[in-house]
């Protein structure tokens, strides 16, 4: 039986390595580019934390692949093809090598030995038959498949090959694709002080909220730049903050200009003390010991005050402004930064029309996987762990039928 891959990113390394003898295409120079630089190249490749909670999308098809091939079944191949794993104090799961290369290696070497595999040939086309499928390439030629799996990912991360191929090819054969939008992705804010606050970095948390209240919060380093916010923090919150912005929403970020915080309305009673004891200092003196020299200049501004003003000089509004900004300054979200920028897609071919081994409901032998589904994951290694178990399930079903 001939089984092409389509795709030669993680769900389709992973899938080879699980079928011997079957054909990958891949339209890149090289197959697992994009798994290089995941985790900030160390490969965060999937997350102890395994609460389907952290997945979006179909729940009944993502339960129904977890049970058919769980993250133990995953790691324990991981395990078999020589990848030892180890988890920080997060629970996010990684190479023991901290290298996201150890793994493209070892999957790329137990997929060459075992399989064909084909680079920078892109499938522009296909046919079914009665018994399987033809595959037109950008050449022109054509070759038979019995099985077809389409594993080309999303449009997240373009340069790595992912452009958005595969929804076309499944548009092609009668599938529906949901709305795609980027996620884990940096923000886009409306600020005046962006530019003059580009790099500054905040360790605290970072609330969203959706016409005035608050729909999530999460923790960490939250870095400010010339287009808006970035950081762990954001690209956690990205993905809620985006879907509710495209629905036309207003969304505000919320922060403290204090690192360290842990509750944005602690820190205003903190700041609000803190003036009473100090109120002798002037603005600037006031703040030096307390945020980042930057944010002087803009709490100044923000106030139409000189940094010179003593505290006890500020009117009762003047201050309860002074320590609103202090402990929740605001930014309006004016979107994000893109797929170019973004690590996954949310959207895809609808879940609904695929079974629990990732088997086309319209086209039988005709399998899709990974992020090309409107299937997706926090951050944290979701989104991988996601490629390798609907690829894992994949895999059970072409065997169990070839039996």
């Amino acid at each position: 039986m001939k089984i092409a891959i389509v795709g030669g990113g993680a769900g389709g390394l992973f899938l080879a390595s699980l079928l011997p003898g079957a054909t990958i295409f891949e339209g890149k120079d090289r197959v697992g580019k994009k798994l290089l630089v995941t985790g900030n190249g160390r490969c965060n490749l999937s997350n102890q934390d395994m609460d389907l909670g952290h997945f979006h999308g179909n729940k009944d098809l993502i339960r129904a692949v977890f049970q058919r091939a769980s993250q133990d079944q995953v790691l324990d191949h991981f395990s078999l093809l020589g990848l030892d794993t180890l988890a920080d104090h997060r629970q996010r799961i990684y190479p023991r090598t901290l290298q996201a290369s150890s793994l493209v290696n070892i999957l790329r070497r137990r997929v060459q030995e075992n399989n064909q595999v084909f680079c920078q040939r892109e499938i522009l086309a296909i046919r079914p038959e009665k018994e399987g499928f033809v595959l037109k390439d950008q050449e022109g030629q054509e070759e038979f498949f019995h099985k077809l799996v389409l594993a080309t990912g999303g449009r997240a991360m373009p340069k790595s090959g992912s452009r958005g191929q595969g929804y076309k090819l499944a548009q092609s054969l009668g599938h529906t694709v949901t709305p795609i939008f980027p996620a884990i992705v940096q923000v886009k804010t409306q600020d005046p002080f962006l530019n003059h606050l580009q790099g500054v970095k905040v360790e605290g948390l970072l609330e969203v909220h959706l016409d005035g209240k608050k729909l999530a919060q999460e923790a960490g380093e939250i870095l400010i730049t010339n287009y808006g916010l970035s950081g762990p923090p954001v690209l956690d919150l990205s993905r809620r903050a985006n879907l509710a912005f495209r629905e036309g929403k207003k969304v505000t970020f919320h922060f403290s200009l204090l690192n360290g915080s842990q509750d944005l309305d602690q820190v205003y009673t903190y700041v609000q003390e803190r003036t009473y004891q100090y109120y002798h200092l002037t603005l600037e003196e006031f703040l030096e010991g307390l945020v980042h020299k930057k944010f002087i200049h803009v709490l100044a501004k923000s106030l139409d005050l000189s940094k010179e003003t003593p505290l006890q000089d500020l009117a009762y509004q003047d201050l309860e402004k002074f320590w609103q900004l202090l402990s929740h300054y605001q930014m309006d979200m004016t979107g994000t930064m893109g797929y170019d920028q973004a690590q996954v897609t949310c959207g895809g071919v609808s879940g609904l029309e695929v079974d629990g081994t990732c088997q086309s409901k319209i086209h039988p032998g005709l399998y899709m996987i990974g992020e090309l589904l409107d299937v997706d994951g926090d951050c944290g290694g979701y989104n991988l762990q996601w490629a390798w178990s609907s690829a894992m399930a994949c895999a059970q079903g072409i065997l169990q039928e070839e039996k």
